[in-house]
């Protein structure tokens, strides 16, 4: 197919990225989906039974598989809006006279570019942290009778108040939390740990290291807030004033493929030995480290990299390779990657680009070596 089309395929140093494709599909995912395709259900019970079940999976009280982590997010806030109000749903983007402001820390809202969500649904985000050190208090100060949550990034700098923390002082004052903890995973730890902080809505994307297709994700949560994201969501017709109505999910479809194909890789991904995928991400690091030094080459430099929980590369303990070439800008080596043939996907940053080994095949391993060799030999 992709010779069809005219379309590469390249080489993923990069990861589990949206717009690399996500993953590589687990066979399973793709079994269930292959045979529900010729199949005809009530999506309503799917959805319903099928988040009922990958939630007892994940110790959670309800969950809703949705076309990916970004759509979880909107309904979570536009839910947070409405609760069960069936009125406000009807109104949404239109929010005025409901409790509609978001809060979210500067630190997490700080080149995010994902902050922009929660305006989708109607939401008007308000940034807090104002320097003075003390963020508890200036969320305290920032909540008001207009707000309706607070969005929680995992990524946690040392200068952002804990999860833990936003949590109690949210459910104290009356709204909700939601987490984005869409590019969490690995470590599977991090489902039943950000689960277990009673945050009312937890976001993962299923097209990254869960190996579900690359356009699902799921919401963790409370029943009442899972409940008013399924309301909100693709299936919901409603008839309101004589008219039937569909809400701000409507866009947010999820085919059955999906459904089941997420249910099938959570299944596998709970199973999964994952420290042995986790030594096989070091090995592979290693291998291209002691290759490319050598000695065909002492212009490149390597170094193993383990991000910190403060690191804005995700997730935290996949390793990655640093490379730098000397005289050779990291963006320049980027390109040159990204020309070759089959074209090099690598992360690049102003200090150097770096390899993540979660998506590479033993038969890339060459290739990144043999592009690496010949940037450096041609500048």
């Amino acid at each position: 197919m992709l010779d069809r089309l005219g379309v590469r395929r390249i080489v993923n140093a990069s990861g589990t990225l949206t717009k690399l494709g996500g993953c590589r599909v687990s066979p399973n995912a793709l079994q269930a989906m292959q045979e529900i395709a010729g199949e005809f259900v009530d999506m309503n019970e799917l959805t319903e039974k099928a988040g009922s079940y990958v939630a007892k999976l994940a110790g959670a009280e309800d969950a809703m598989i949705t076309s990916g982590a970004a759509a979880g997010i909107v309904l979570s806030v536009a839910a947070s809006m409405t609760g069960d109000d069936t009125e406000k749903m009807v109104s949404l983007p239109q929010t005025s006279g409901m409790r509609n402001e978001v809060l979210m820390q500067s630190v997490h809202f700080k080149d995010n570019p994902y902050s922009s969500l929660v305006t989708i649904p109607g939401a008007m985000l308000k940034v807090i942290g104002n320097g003075t050190g003390d963020i508890r208090n200036d969320i305290e100060c920032a909540i008001t009778e207009r707000t309706c949550a607070i969005l929680h990034a995992v990524f946690q700098p040392d200068d952002s108040l804990p999860l833990s923390e936003v949590v109690r002082i949210a459910h104290l004052r009356g709204i909700k939390v939601i987490v984005d903890a869409a590019a969490e995973l690995p470590p599977v730890e991090n489902i039943a740990n950000i689960i277990d902080s009673c945050a009312d809505a937890v976001v993962f994307s299923g097209g990254k290291d869960i190996s579900a297709p690359n356009d699902t994700g799921v919401i963790f949560g409370k029943k009442e807030v899972i409940m008013n994201c399924r309301k909100l969501g693709p299936i919901s017709y409603l008839e309101v004033d004589g008219r039937v109505r569909t809400f701000i999910g409507r866009p947010m479809k999820t085919s059955k493929e999906d459904i089941v194909a997420f249910v099938a890789a959570f299944e596998d991904y709970l199973k999964l030995d994952h420290y042995e995928r986790i030594r096989g991400w070091y090995d592979i690091c290693s291998r291209l480290r002691d290759i490319l030094a050598d000695g065909r080459n002492d212009r490149i430099r390597t170094e193993l990299i383990i991000p910190g929980k403060g690191e804005r590369i995700r997730p935290v303990i996949v390793p990655r390779l640093r490379i730098s070439i000397s005289g050779v800008e990291p963006e320049q080596i980027c390109e040159s990657l990204k020309r070759n043939d089959p074209p090099i996907y690598a992360i690049c940053r102003s200090e150097g680009i770096y390899i993540n080994p979660q998506c590479l095949r033993e038969e890339d391993l060459e290739i990144v070596v043999n592009a690496l060799l010949s940037v450096a030999s041609k500048h």
